[in-house]
């Protein structure tokens, strides 16, 4: 596939030699873009730790469950029900703070720090 204009590239800079920059897209291809197409430029900074993720995870979770246990009982008493659904709750936040904590995270660079590799 050949990439088209606007289209993000993510790959490993290979070098920039008579204003163009050199990327690995895959293990068999390489691409030239020119510097001057160039609009914006992001560097991994890597993955955040899974288990400082995981860790999180459970605190929201539970806090949740708490949380929600709280507000459902003083609105009702113990007579509520509904048990299954505050412990869903807990697990859905919980799981949700775990993937967004464990994504990749990305830094915006200058264009001018291409010019250094």
């Amino acid at each position: 596939m050949i990439p088209r204009p606007g289209d993000p590239l993510v790959g490993d800079v290979l070098g920039v030699e008579h204003r163009f920059v050199r990327l690995r897209i895959d293990a068999v291809r390489d691409v030239r873009v020119p510097l001057d197409a160039i609009a914006t430029l992001e560097v991994s900074g890597g993955r955040r730790s899974k288990l400082r993720a995981i860790l999180a995870g459970i605190g929201v979770g539970l806090g949740t469950t708490l949380g929600v246990a709280a507000i459902t009982f003083k609105a009702c008493g113990l007579n509520c029900g509904g048990g299954g659904w505050i412990v869903a709750a807990g697990i859905g936040a919980g799981a949700v703070t775990t993937a967004a904590l464990a994504r990749e995270r990305w830094v915006r660079m200058p264009i001018s720090w291409l010019e250094t590799r």
